[in-house]
């Protein structure tokens, strides 16, 4: 299935609702369950008013290069892409009521279940593949 990114951007043209995203050097599934917040409102919200991210949620936050994470309940792990899903930078387990710096080279921010960078040996320089789960 096509990713959200065929050789450009990771924030151009994103058709799919839901992604599955896997890491191809380590061979494990970072998420399964990953929805896309593609209008304003759902981008502002991002995961506010949730108690948490299960194992294999996430969110991807297109043509962004910057998070907060004020008034969120929760920790959680920030994944910062460039060009073709290369991660340019990475937070382990952001904290609530803090702001990332500005990354220039991302194109968009996965935000996970805090853990899921150590567990899966995620690294910066790794070429994610999302994997389209639905049409637009």
């Amino acid at each position: 299935m096509a990713a959200p990114n065929s050789g450009t951007g990771a924030n151009r043209n994103v058709p799919a609702r839901k992604y599955a995203i896997r890491n191809p050097r380590t061979g494990v599934w970072l998420a399964t369950r990953v929805e896309v917040a593609r209008t304003v409102w759902a981008r502002g919200r991002g995961l506010l008013g949730r108690r948490g991210l299960t194992p294999g949620e996430g969110l991807f936050i297109p043509s962004c290069n910057s998070i907060h994470s004020f008034f969120m309940a929760f920790r959680f792990d920030a994944l910062f892409v460039g060009k073709q899903w290369r991660l340019v930078h990475a937070i382990d387990a952001m904290s609530p009521f803090r702001i990332s710096p500005i990354v220039w080279r991302a194109d968009g921010v996965v935000e996970l279940p805090a853990g899921t960078i150590q567990q899966s040996g995620t690294r910066i320089g790794d070429n994610l593949e999302p994997v389209a789960l639905d049409e637009a």
